[in-house]
């Protein structure tokens, strides 16, 4: 059925396509090569030195209207060529960094002399202050679009020999707690794409699976529209990796060090040219995480109450290696294809060394033990991701294709044992998981512009997903010392999740006001068979998730945004497996097949003002949530506790998110966030109310000060508000970093210092409480940390200057 209807979506894009190419060839499109042979060429030079300037930027404007009709960057030997251009009178524009722009006015050309050589054109060096400089080459930290929030990871030396989720630290709209675990708006449901594709892993694995240094930017994209893939409550983190955007030979090497055990590495090398490229990439490292935990447990009994207090020393250390790479080839003018490789492997490994203490009230007897826990999680996961655009005569109308294929393999295994005063082995528990998997995309989209200021986008795409999941628990029979499998806490689970999906956008602009609109139809099918219990669960259903976005742009310095869209959480494969398995020696997790999907209805108000370099935005969003997916912890026997999954009612989030960009002098840049949001939650479990409510805020504050010419530092501070929910209340936590980054050779060799939680405050403290049982923990990690980054660039990974600027730009990922 699926196959048929894919098919039959494919014939109607198809002949689309090609009746609107036929169509845009009849009315002679103006660019075509064919029909106009002229050329303009020149050579640019260093005025100072005589030198030839290789990528200097050229781009030809209409003189009658200002339009861009094409561009070019100048090769090793400073030469220029433009092409496919119809006659008439135009104007050229040349720029390169560090130099004065010069301008070519009324250059005419037709049939009578096709070539126009503009022989030797020297650019003069600007003469400049150290501060004027700084702010012609700095972009900003965070830019915002009329759809999403720009993380430039460029400019954030706090987190170089870190991760995408250091980056995130800084970032509005994210929270990161101490133990690296990412949440968007409160939420840990979000979803994560890499250049625009889905990953094969967990959001979170993912984010500590890139190196902080291969990211050009992060994409934050609250409220996505009905082109994206609706899962995920929370919305989208699109990571952007650097690729080689020069012609010729690019490359960049890193690596860092630091206390904790880090080390670790990067390198990428590039190559491009007019008709192909290519890009590799390898990157080894590892962090270790040491620090501390307390946790205090009551267990209410109808006449005693038992009372277990542990405290001792944890570590965890992730490993995390890879490599990738791309190859992209223009087959003719306006078809390209790239194909993509990655193979990645990471390992989690932790360790709790941990004193007991246990009593029982009313009762005189103190029991004293130790436990030791291990464990350890591996994941190896690769995936090949294949594209191709084509572009038609008339611009901006294309068609695109994506498929990528993807595998990861995950063991995970957990050790304990409690020891008496006489350290002897008195319990041991070992389980294990493995989790094998595949997952698949494809991607069809097709764009059509509508005279000058309006366009209709179509598209399919389909996700399946299969996974295997086999957990095992063995238990140390303490008279043969040997550990025995438990037949009945031991299952294999298989897991089929197909979904297809059709999307229709329009949009367009009126004057001051620009609209966009969009309806996505997206079927579901999921079987799950437990293969020991000979039991299974299957549903089949299609929903649908509307999205609209306005934006009004009263004048340059002032603009409004305003959306709703419409998403869906859909409960992970073990939220609904309905047997007992034990995660860990102190934890016993029970699904709940009759989940129903979570639906969210997101709303936001947007207002952003521009002055000069100084820039205020204010949010107002609102998100209601549906069936939510609730956490209930219980008692499942002394010491362990038992994890289930409910449909807990509704909930809801109304807040403000505000942020302030300062430059308040031109050697020192400030960035303020402070978010601020109501949750309200209705609803009961077992015929318990756990509705609840609170205020929940963050604040941050990132500095950026230049000293010299060759000198910046950073302080970053970031405070997380206290915050609840049904079953928990966490306590606020204040962290900073700072880092001082040093040009040892300008745009070449540089040297980053980094000190991550300065003043050793960073830590999570919560207290949970149910039927029968309260516990309250505290972790906190040694601190500070530092470390040290050196970073060697050829060719630095500038920004490309000829098709990005041109308009020509084939619009397709050169990096997977």
């Amino acid at each position: 059925m699926y196959f048929r209807f894919a098919t039959a979506l494919l014939a109607i894009l198809v002949f689309a396509t090609v009746a609107f190419s036929q169509e845009s060839r009849r009315g002679g499109d103006f660019r075509s090569a064919n029909k106009f042979d002229l050329v303009i060429k020149g050579r640019i030079l260093d005025a100072t030195f005589e030198s030839p300037l290789e990528y200097a930027n050229i781009i030809l404007f209409n003189r009658e209207n200002n339009a861009k009709v094409t561009g070019d960057a100048t090769d090793k030997n400073g030469y220029f060529e433009l092409i496919g251009f119809p006659p008439g009178q135009y104007l050229i524009e040349i720029s390169f960094i560090g130099f004065e722009k010069k301008t070519i006015d009324n250059v005419r050309i037709g049939p009578r002399k096709p070539t126009l050589d503009l022989g030797d054109i020297s650019l003069n060096r600007r003469i400049s202050s150290l501060q004027e400089v700084g702010v012609s080459l700095d972009r900003p930290e965070i830019e915002f679009k009329i759809d999403k929030k720009i993380i430039n990871v460029g400019e954030q030396y706090t987190a170089a020999s870190g991760t995408a989720v250091d980056i995130l630290e800084t970032a509005p709209s994210v929270s990161v707690d101490i133990e690296g675990n990412v949440s968007l708006r409160g939420s840990d449901n979000f979803t994560v794409l890499v250049n625009g594709q889905p990953s094969m892993l967990d959001p979170n694995d993912m984010l500590q699976l890139i190196p902080a240094s291969t990211i050009e930017n992060i994409e934050i994209i609250t409220n996505p529209s009905a082109k994206y893939n609706p899962e995920g409550s929370s919305g989208i983190i699109n990571v952007i990796l650097k690729k080689n955007k020069l012609q010729g030979l690019s490359a960049i090497v890193n690596s860092n060090t630091g206390t904790d055990d880090r080390y670790g590495g990067d390198f990428q090398l590039g190559y491009k040219n007019t008709k192909y490229s290519f890009n590799i990439g390898i990157n080894y490292n590892n962090h270790g995480h040491p620090g501390t935990s307390i946790e205090k447990r009551e267990i209410y009994y109808p006449d005693t109450t038992f009372y277990v207090n542990s405290e001792g020393y944890n570590s965890r250390g992730r490993l995390r290696k890879g490599v990738n790479g791309s190859f992209g080839y223009d087959l003719t003018e306006n078809d390209h294809i790239n194909l993509g490789l990655r193979y990645g492997k990471g390992k989690s490994e932790g360790e709790n060394d941990l004193d007991f203490t246990e009593w029982t009230e009313p009762g005189n007897i103190v029991y004293e033990y130790s436990s030791l826990s291990e464990s350890k999680r591996e994941m190896l996961f690769n995936s090949v991701n294949l594209a191709y655009q084509h572009k038609f005569d008339q611009e901006n109308h294309n068609l695109s294709f994506k498929m990528s294929y993807g595998q990861r393999n995950g063991d995970e295994e957990s050790i304990s044992e409690l020891f008496n005063s006489s350290n002897h082995v008195v319990e041991g528990k070992i389980t294990t998981e493995k989790v094998p998997g595949s997952r698949s995309t494809l991607q069809l989209d097709y764009t059509k512009p509508l005279g000058e200021k309006q366009k209709f986008e179509a598209g399919y795409q389909n996700r399946l997903r299969r996974s295997e999941e086999k957990t095992e628990l063995l238990k140390l029979d303490t008279l043969t010392r040997q550990y025995e499998l438990q037949h009945q806490f031991s299952h294999q689970t298989d897991n089929t999740r197909d979904y297809h999906s059709l999307y229709i956008m329009y949009s367009g602009e009126y004057s001051k006001l620009g609209f966009q609109a969009g309806l996505r139809g997206e079927h579901t099918y999921r079987f799950i068979e437990s293969t020991d219990l000979n039991s299974d669960f299957s549903l089949k259903r299609w929903d649908y998730f509307p999205s609209v976005h306005f934006s009004y742009i009263s004048d340059e310095i002032n603009q409004f945004m305003a959306s709703y869209t419409r998403r869906i959480q859909r409960p992970r494969g073990w939220n609904l497996e309905p047997f007992e398995t034990w995660t860990s020696a102190y934890t016993v997790r029970r699904g709940n097949p009759e989940l129903k999907p979570e639906y969210i209805d997101s709303y936001e108000l947007s207002y952003q003002r521009r002055i000069d370099r100084n820039s205020f935005s204010a949010e107002l969003f609102y998100r209601k949530t549906n069936n939510r997916i609730e956490r209930y912890n219980s008692i499942y026997s002394k010491g362990v506790t038992l994890q289930t999954f409910e449909n807990a009612g509704v909930d809801h989030s109304a807040g403000a998110e505000m942020m302030l960009n300062l430059a308040i002098f031109k050697w020192w840049k400030a960035n303020a966030t402070y978010t601020i949001y109501r949750f309200e939650s209705e609803g009961e479990i077992n015929s318990i109310d756990y509705s609840t409510e609170s205020v929940n805020w963050t604040a941050r504050l990132n500095n950026d000060i230049r000293f010299g010419e060759k000198t910046r530092f950073q302080l970053n501070g970031n405070y997380r508000g206290p915050s609840v929910s049904s079953q928990s209340e966490r306590k606020g936590s204040f962290t900073s970093s700072l880092a001082v980054n040093y040009e040892i050779i300008p745009e070449t060799l540089s040297a980053t210092l980094q000190v991550k939680d300065v003043f050793s405050t960073s830590k999570r403290e919560s207290t949970t409480e149910g039927a029968g049982f309260t516990s309250h923990t505290l972790r906190e990690h040694d601190a500070p940390v530092f470390l040290l980054n050196m970073s060697y660039i050829i060719n630095n990974y500038k920004t490309e200057r000829s098709r990005d600027q041109s308009g020509d730009d084939m619009g397709v990922e050169e990096d997977f």
